[in-house]
């Protein structure tokens, strides 16, 4: 048993008070058994005493009588006297044995039996000689008066053994009695004692009860109005429920600043990500402006070729020079849509890194609602417990009255804790969302960037069969005049083609504008979520 428990504290004034009732039930039951041991002594050994030498006496009397009509001669039957004398003087004489074997246990009151033997010979031998005198006709005077005298004498014995057994059952009593009044008063001091223990007890128990309560709710006040100052501690120094209770709630304050940590960590590196897509975006779209130009200067030379090709006819001689000027121009635009094209991909690989960077933090974020839901778990453990408490204690009535009090503080302790679960469940949903959101984004940017990486290979096929157009026109420049048509039908193919691929870079700028804004609204979102989470301090 755990003697720093609750249970415990609480039920020492009860356990006292039950050592109480049997102690003054113990003394209750031992004067009980005193009073009817006296009972028992009065009535097996001095009311059958006290009886028997007053039969004694009785028989002595008669026997006296029985005498006196013998030495009267006014009796008719003197035989018949003379038998019932000797009956009593018989019964005298076993009635004292009796009396002395009802006192057997109290030798001090029955007195000598010597003293009573002695002068009851004697008053029977006196009997017997003044009877004896009468038969013979001798003198009774001196036998008489020696009779009387010895009569007396035994009938006092007799008188003073009735005296002594009331006198012996009264000391018998008072000694009782005043072991009964020493006995009473103990057990009162005792009880007294053992009362004034359990009041103590009864006012030190629940006052420090509620020195722990108020002491574990002031802390817990101290932590939850310090601006979220997660690295307070309530210190544990009791051993019984509210020690536990502390200390599973440094455990629960522990845990919440390590996931307040771990949240920081990760906003730090979204808001790093961020930046890099955002540099990412603004060099993209410097790449697009630049391949833009490109595209214009290539439609210009284009359209001079074309123009070129409808003056062919007259100006044959100089299509080898515009030949290879078109030749140039392919490769530097195949050398332009090579570096756009690689720009494109290292896009790719970013906006790679950042899809990944908000699945690691959704992820993350989805494992803080999994901790949440066990936490939510446990203060309704703890909210049913207070609760199944309360209800004990209701039944338990005025002893429960200050565990009710423990258990309402648990509840309500409990309540609070459900309710931060909830505020910061509420706060993940929206970063979850948030993140959902961005990731689409992404998703989505990534889709249009693989698309301009598809344009650009489709731009560089494109160069390159310009490139080889440019040879041939060069090889052929001897047939130019045949092949003016053919090449001005190639010039507005080609023309087509470029204002595609201006269009496509145009889409290109658009997506990285996009993506752009989408990294300032995750820096925003990371911004306004470190500025949430930089109230508590861990």
């Amino acid at each position: 048993m755990n003697m720093h428990s609750i249970r415990t504290k609480s039920s020492l004034p009860v356990m006292v008070m039950g050592l109480t009732i049997i102690i003054v039930i113990s003394m209750f039951w031992w004067m009980m058994s005193l009073q009817n041991n006296l009972i028992e002594i009065q009535s097996r050994s001095f009311m059958p005493a006290s009886e028997v030498i007053l039969n004694a006496d009785r028989d002595l009397y008669q026997a006296k009588l029985a005498q006196l009509n013998i030495l009267s001669g006014q009796s008719n039957a003197a035989d018949e006297e003379e038998i019932n004398r000797q009956e009593n003087i018989q019964q005298v004489a076993a009635r004292y044995a009796e009396y002395r074997e009802y006192l057997k246990e109290f030798p001090e009151i029955s007195g000598d039996p010597a003293v009573f033997n002695q002068a009851y010979q004697e008053w029977v031998a006196s009997s017997d000689a003044l009877v004896q005198a009468y038969d013979n006709g001798l003198s009774l005077n001196l036998l008489k008066q020696t009779e009387d005298q010895e009569f007396a004498e035994l009938r006092d014995i007799l008188d003073k053994s009735g005296e002594a057994v009331i006198n012996g059952f009264e000391v018998i009593e008072k000694q009782l009695a005043a072991d009964i009044r020493t006995k009473m008063t103990i057990t009162f001091i005792a009880v007294a004692i053992v009362l004034i223990i359990a009041m103590i007890f009864s006012y030190l128990i629940p006052k420090k009860l509620t020195n722990d309560i108020n002491y574990l709710v002031k802390r817990i006040n101290e932590i939850a109005s310090g601006d979220g100052d997660l690295t307070a501690r309530i210190d544990v120094s009791s051993k019984d429920e509210f020690g536990n209770l502390a200390q599973a709630f440094n455990v629960f304050v522990s845990n919440l600043q390590d996931l307040i940590k771990n949240i920081l960590s990760q906003v730090a590196n979204l808001g790093n990500l961020t930046a890099s897509l955002s540099d990412a975006s603004v060099h993209t779209k410097d790449i697009n402006d630049k391949l833009n130009l490109s595209t214009e200067s290539i439609v210009s030379a284009v359209h001079e070729m074309t123009l070129a090709n409808k003056e062919m006819a007259q100006v044959a001689t100089n299509s080898a020079s515009e030949a290879d000027q078109t030749a140039g121009l392919a490769d530097r635009g195949m050398a332009v849509v090579r570096t756009s094209n690689e720009k494109i991909a290292a896009l790719i690989r970013n906006m790679d890194l950042v899809l990944n960077s908000s699945q690691e933090l959704e992820t993350n974020s989805n494992n803080i609602v999994t901790v949440l839901e066990v936490i939510r778990g446990v203060a309704e453990q703890t909210n049913l417990l207070a609760l199944n408490a309360a209800i004990e204690a209701a039944r338990a009535g005025e002893h429960g009255r200050g565990f009710a009090v423990v258990a309402d503080e648990v509840r309500t302790l409990a309540t609070r804790t459900q309710q931060s679960t909830n505020d910061i469940d509420e706060i993940i949903q929206k970063l979850q969302l948030s993140v959902g959101a961005s990731s689409k984004a992404i998703s989505e940017g990534k889709v249009n960037a693989d698309e301009t990486a598809n344009t650009f290979v489709e731009a560089d096929k494109v160069f390159h069969e310009i490139q080889q157009s440019s040879n041939r026109v060069n090889d052929m420049a001897t047939q130019t005049a045949q092949a003016t048509e053919e090449q001005t039908c190639v010039a507005e193919e080609i023309s087509k083609n470029l204002h595609g691929l201006n269009q496509q870079t145009e889409a290109a700028s658009e997506v990285a504008e996009t993506g752009e804004e989408l990294s300032q609204e995750i820096r925003r979102f990371s911004e306004s979520m470190k500025q949430m989470m930089s109230r508590f301090k861990v």
